[in-house]
């Protein structure tokens, strides 16, 4: 079975681990879904924050950097 590299981690948490297509992935913690689901909420918001400040870069100025660093 594959394993990502966050199995590890799954495991110390204690995570129910199951075999999904062949890969070893945690479906259910011992704090159970809805701390689970707060915690995904609370970090989601934190991530869209920062998405946030990208919304003034242009595609134009993002290619031409991308394109200065091959």
């Amino acid at each position: 079975m594959f394993k990502t590299c966050f199995n590890s981690k799954h495991n110390a948490l204690n995570a129910t681990m199951v075999n999904f297509g062949g890969w070893d992935m945690p479906v259910q913690y011992p704090e159970g879904i809805i701390r689970e689901h707060l915690a995904c909420r609370k970090d989601w918001d934190h991530l869209e924050h920062q998405a946030r400040q990208f919304d003034d870069i242009r595609m134009e100025d993002l290619m031409e950097t991308l394109y200065s660093l091959i």
